[in-house]
C-alpha cells in the first residue's frame, strides 16, 4: 500500500468547513459511543454485577460503574462482597434513570452520582416521606438545560488523556465527550478486565462487553462459537501493536485524531476489517484535513498530498473520497499533472484522472456550443 506521508505543512486553518467538518466528526462519534454503551447497557451483554433494588435486579458492568461513577462503585464495594450489590433508599425507577446516564450520557455525571450516594447513604426515610420525593428525584435524573451547557463547554475544549500506559503517539488525543474520556482511562487503567489482546509482544488489557458492544468484530469472536470464547488470551494477527492501539482507544475513547506516521490508509482497511465505522470516520476526517485541506484551493505541496490521498482512497475502495479527490485533481489539473507523485500512480489511475478532465472538456464544449447556437 502506499504509505502517506503526514500531509503539506502549515495547511491546518482553521476554516469554516474544517470548524464544521470538526464539530460532524465529534457529534457522531459521541452519539455513537453513547448508543453503543447503552445497548451494553439494555441487552446485558457480558455483565458481571447485579443490583438488588427494591424487588427489581440490574445485570451491570463493574468496569463501567468504576470508570463513570467510581465513588457509587466503591460505596456499594463497602456494603457487600462479591458481585451482587444491594442498593437502599433508592426506587427502581431512579435507578433505572441513573444507570442509563452512566452508560450513555456525554457528559459528567458526578452531580447525578452526588444525588444518588446521598440517598443511598442517608437513613432510611418513612414510606410517605420517600414516596413524596420519588418524582422529583426520577426528574432530578433527567439532563436539565445546565447539563447543555456542560456540552457545549466540553465541545470548546480539547479534553487532554492521561500519558501514561506507554501510548506516546497518543499524548493529547482528544475524546469526543466526557464518556469518551472516562472509558479510555479505564482502559489505560485495566481495572476489572477480563481478557487480554497479545499483539505479537505487546499486551492489552481489556473488557470483553466493551469489545462486544463497539466492534462486529469482536462480538463475533467473543460471543459467539469461535475458540476465542472462552478463552483469557488472544492472539492477534495481521496487525501491528500501533494499529491495535489504535483500534483500542478509537473502542474505548472514541478518540477523534490519529498519531503521527501512522498509515492511514492501512487504518481504513483496519477500521473496516474490524468494524469500526467511527475510526473509518476519523480516517476520513484525517485524510480531508491533513492531505487535502478539505479541498480548498491549492497551496505548496498541496496538489502531492491529494494526489496521494487519491491513490489510498482508489486502493481501500472509499467511494465518496475518491471521487472529491479525482474532482480537485481535474479542477486543478495544470498543477497536478506536473507533479511527479502523478507520474508514480498506477496507469490504470492515471487513465481514470485522462478519462475525467476529457468528459469534462467535452461537456464545456458541448455547452459553448449550444450557447453560441443561441
Amino acid at each position: 500500500m502506499m504509505m502517506a506521508s503526514p500531509g503539506p505543512p502549515g495547511l491546518r486553518c482553521p476554516s469554516a468547513r474544517h470548524v464544521a467538518e470538526e464539530r460532524r466528526l465529534r457529534d457522531l462519534l459521541s452519539d455513537r459511543l453513547s448508543r453503543d454503551l447503552l445497548r451494553l447497557l439494555n441487552e446485558e451483554i457480558h455483565t458481571d454485577a447485579v443490583l438488588h433494588v427494591g424487588q427489581t435486579r440490574f445485570k451491570v458492568h463493574k468496569a463501567v460503574l468504576w470508570a463513570r461513577a467510581q465513588n457509587f462503585y466503591m460505596s456499594i464495594r463497602r456494603r457487600d462482597a462479591g458481585d451482587a450489590f444491594t442498593v437502599q433508599n433508592v426506587e427502581p425507577s431512579e435507578m433505572q434513570a441513573f444507570l442509563k446516564l452512566v452508560y450513555s450520557s456525554p457528559w459528567s455525571v458526578k452531580k447525578r452520582e452526588d444525588h444518588i450516594l446521598q440517598m443511598v447513604e442517608d437513613q432510611p426515610k418513612s414510606n410517605a416521606e420517600h414516596n413524596h420525593d420519588v418524582c422529583s428525584n426520577v426528574e432530578s435524573l433527567t439532563p436539565s438545560s445546565g447539563d447543555n451547557d456542560v456540552s457545549e463547554e466540553f465541545a470548546a475544549q480539547r479534553i487532554e488523556t492521561e500519558e501514561n500506559h506507554n501510548h506516546d503517539d497518543f499524548s493529547g488525543s482528544e475524546t469526543p465527550s466526557y464518556l469518551g474520556k472516562d472509558l479510555l482511562s479505564l482502559f489505560k487503567q485495566s481495572f476489572a478486565s477480563d481478557v487480554t489482546i497479545q499483539v505479537e509482544e505487546t499486551h492489552f488489557d481489556v473488557h470483553r462487553a466493551i469489545l462486544c458492544a463497539r466492534s462486529s468484530y469482536f462480538a463475533a469472536m467473543l460471543s459467539g462459537c469461535w475458540a476465542e470464547t472462552s478463552q483469557d488470551l488472544i492472539k492477534i494477527e495481521g496487525v501491528k501493536p500501533a494499529e491495535m492501539t489504535v483500534i483500542l482507544y478509537s473502542i474505548y475513547g472514541g478518540v477523534m485524531d490519529l498519531p503521527k506516521n501512522i498509515d492511514v490508509g492501512q487504518i481504513l482497511s483496519v477500521a473496516d476489517m474490524y468494524g469500526l465505522d467511527g475510526l473509518r470516520e476519523v480516517a476520513i476526517y484525517t485524510l480531508k484535513r491533513d492531505y487535502c485541506q478539505f479541498f480548498l484551493k491549492p497551496v505548496a505541496g498541496m496538489q502531492q498530498s491529494v494526489l496521494e490521498c487519491l491513490h489510498i482512497a482508489h486502493l481501500v475502495g472509499e467511494e465518496p473520497l475518491y471521487t472529491s479527490c479525482m474532482q480537485w485533481v481535474e479542477k486543478y489539473f495544470v498543477k497536478c499533472w506536473s507533479e511527479r507523485n502523478f507520474a508514480n500512480l498506477p496507469v490504470d489511475l492515471q487513465k481514470s484522472c485522462l478519462n475525467v478532465l476529457v468528459q469534462s472538456l467535452v461537456s464545456i464544449n458541448q455547452l459553448t456550443a449550444f450557447i453560441s447556437s443561441l
